[in-house]
């Protein structure tokens, strides 16, 4: 066992010897050379290294306020750590949140989650950027190779554990990541930046940025292709990419605490895959995935003397989709969404916050394998919130909300919360919250008939197969949460922030049986036997555990960071009752080890160490015979060189350097796995 987690052997000699060199050449004596006359790494900041009274989030509770007092299990990804990281996507800048699940099934479609039910399409996780929601209805989650922004605008990315229903309405059960970009203001440079590495990929960016009198602005524009992880560590799978990006932000500052901000993004491009044979084996390759995506967002905020606040936003998308899934089938989609809010004191120890939303999804489908059986579809959804935030004095705040929605599906549904948070000191916070949350279901769950691949039914040249429908009447799933959390400082050198949590859900969609239709021969082949099986709602669970940081300032030029996450989820059934009931999809335990050393003003290097407890995973091509995937180490090596002068700045960065490969999830229905191989790639970047 111990065999098949730390191997190879020779990889943690070699991590020994890199952080004993980091050791030496960042000890005081290196550091103390002489600094250069070209912007290069300064030594890390206490204040900006612990994420105190500096650090300032909004997606807690809407408005401005400290990380260290809010009331939630948050985390900060910030601009440098992305940097830092070499992420040449969000997927990659998401595996440095603490109890945040980011698998791999390809190059390209990753599983995200957050405590629990992670998948290509995990619909209990709300993702936004600029205040536009991801989120797509037809399956349900987060497309994430269409959404890729471009990373080097990202101000922050703030990543909530736990229900933030009672804000952000339904299916912000497990977490809320808000990917928040830089005002245009702060991009007024000129960014070039190519990048290449192994499997063919290449990469290049651009932005412009500038200012015409109270109106600044951006644009960019980026070109990757790569081959993917396929080739022979891949077994041949094409999971090859092309992707076009470009889009714009606009910051107009109108006069008296008026501001007018906009933003939008335009992507084309595709993504391979494989077909597979009736029995589910390979079957060579298959018409790409391809997408075309265009979204724009504009609000109009004001800021008022008497200190209160508010804002108008209209946000609008379009989404082609031609989807190799079980077959070939396309979807189109088209929203629209307005949203108000306003911030105001009634009281001097009261803030209170309402808005509301009106959003309008048009669906359009053309059959594949895959059935809809409504292909032209309107989602009308309206809610709206309230939110009255209490100081009780002593250092102590109690927020009580609460959003109520109507949506087309299911119709009204409440999401209250109470949170409350104490300063015990100006280095220790203890926080604890209540709260529901509802996950409405997707055009999938509700009006789609999905064949599987076929199955022996015992009698000699008759196969059974299996097909999983809905019936139009599935239910929203409902979750109630109970959190705590508790920060604290040592001195200027440590800083611990864990969070535990006990999640109850009701409802759970899943095909588990108890709707199955009697099983019949096929009409126009009688070595067919049919057996459908409806989605129901007949599904409980629940699932406890908890997250810790500790963050470490070794000296002035080292930084670590340490994260460990727990979970035990369990659930009453799944797929025809015939999985694992407990963590199905989910490790029981993750790590993450990273560390940030300025060698000089020059050179800085970081190593990240992350660990994986062993998933098992679903199977759709095989039903009921789950997937085991070993547990695994990935080790992540960045260097960043800045040369100065004219000179631009250099990034090696090599990845998944414990092993040649391995497998990080499964979920052969939406992608054939391809294991994660080890990769390199070089990247010069200038701004002028």
């Amino acid at each position: 066992m111990l065999n098949s987690i730390f191997t190879p052997l020779a990889l943690w000699r070699l991590a020994f010897l890199v952080l004993s060199f980091c050791a030496i050449v960042s000890s005081p004596a290196s550091a103390a050379q002489s600094p250069q006359a070209s912007v290069g790494f300064d030594a890390v900041s206490e204040l900006d290294f612990f994420k105190v009274e500096s650090d300032i989030v909004t997606s807690v509770s809407r408005h401005a306020e400290s990380l260290w007092g809010a009331a939630a299990a948050i985390y900060v990804v910030s601009s440098e750590d992305i940097a830092d990281s070499g992420a040449t996507s969000l997927a990659d800048a998401l595996r440095l949140v603490p109890g945040l699940n980011v698998a791999n099934v390809d190059a390209n479609f990753a599983a995200i989650s957050a405590r629990g039910f992670n998948g290509v399409f995990a619909n209990k996780l709300l993702v936004l950027l600029d205040g536009r929601p991801f989120y797509t209805p037809i399956f349900g989650g987060t497309v994430w190779h269409e959404w890729n922004t471009f990373l080097p605008d990202v101000d922050r990315i703030e990543v909530i554990r736990g229900p933030g229903g009672s804000l952000y309405g339904a299916n912000a059960v497990n977490g809320v990541i808000n990917i928040i970009t830089r005002d245009s203001n702060d991009t007024r440079v000129n960014l070039a930046r190519v990048s290449f590495g192994t499997n063919s990929a290449a990469t290049t960016e651009a932005r412009h940025g500038g200012r015409y009198g109270n109106l600044s602005y951006r644009v960019f524009g980026s070109w990757s292709t790569g081959n993917g992880n396929g080739g022979n560590n891949g077994r041949d799978l094409a999971d090859e990419h092309q992707d076009t990006r470009a889009g714009y932000r606009l910051d107009w500052d109108l006069g008296h605490g008026l501001q007018l901000v906009g933003s939008g993004e335009f992507h084309d491009g595709f993504v391979g895959n494989i077909a597979r044979n009736d029995d589910g084996s390979p079957a060579g390759r298959y018409p790409r995935y391809s997408s075309t995506m265009l979204s724009s967002v504009f609000r109009l905020e004001k800021d008022f003397a008497d200190g209160s606040a508010a804002y108008f936003q209209l946000a609008g998308d379009t989404v082609d989709r031609k989807v190799p899934f079980m077959g070939c089938f396309e979807t189109e989609k088209d929203t629209l969404e307005m949203e108000v809010q306003h911030s105001f004191r009634p009281h001097p120890a009261h803030r209170a916050t309402w808005g509301a939303n009106v959003r309008a999804h048009d669906v359009h489908t053309v059959d594949g394998l895959v059935v809809f059986s409504v292909n032209d579809r309107r989602l009308n959804l309206v809610g709206g919130f309230v939110q009255d935030e209490i100081d009780l004095g002593s250092r102590t705040r109690l927020t009580l909300g609460t959003k109520i929605e109507n949506n087309g599906f299911t119709g009204t549904n409440f999401q209250p919360s109470a949170r409350i948070v104490h300063r015990l000191d100006d280095d220790r916070t203890l926080w604890a919250a209540a709260s529901r949350a509802i996950n409405t279901p997707s055009y999938s769950e509700m009006y789609s008939t999905i064949p599987l691949f076929p199955v022996p039914s015992g009698i000699p040249g008759v196969d059974i197969f299996p097909i999983l429908s809905t019936d139009g009447n599935a239910g929203d799933t409902r979750m109630v949460s109970l959190e705590t959390g508790y920060r604290h400082r040592f001195g200027d050198r440590l800083a611990l922030d864990i969070a535990a949590f006990y999640n109850d859900y009701q409802g759970l969609a899943g095909w588990t049986g108890s709707k199955t239709l009697p099983v019949v021969p096929d009409p126009l082949d009688p070595t067919k036997l049919i057996a459908v099986t409806l989605l129901d709602n007949d599904e409980n669970g629940f699932a406890y555990g908890g997250e810790g940081v500790a963050t470490v300032q070794i000296n002035e030029r080292w930084r670590s960071e340490f994260n460990v996450g727990y979970l035990h989820l369990r659930s009453t059934g799944d797929l025809l009752g015939l999985l694992p009931r407990t963590n199905l999809s989910v490790p029981r335990m993750r790590w993450n080890m990273r560390h940030v050393i300025n060698v000089n003003r020059k050179l800085r290097i970081v190593p990240t160490f992350s660990w994986s407890d062993s998933v098992v995973n679903a199977s759709l091509v095989s039903p009921g015979s789950p997937v085991r995937l070993d547990p695994y180490l990935r080790v992540d090596l960045a260097v960043h060189y800045k040369p100065g002068g004219d000179w631009p700045d250099l990034s090696l960065v090599a990845t998944n350097l414990a092993d040649r490969s391995h497998l990080e999830f499964v979920e052969d229905a939406v992608r054939p796995a391809t294991p994660i191989t080890r990769a390199f790639y070089l990247r010069a970047s200038r701004e002028f």
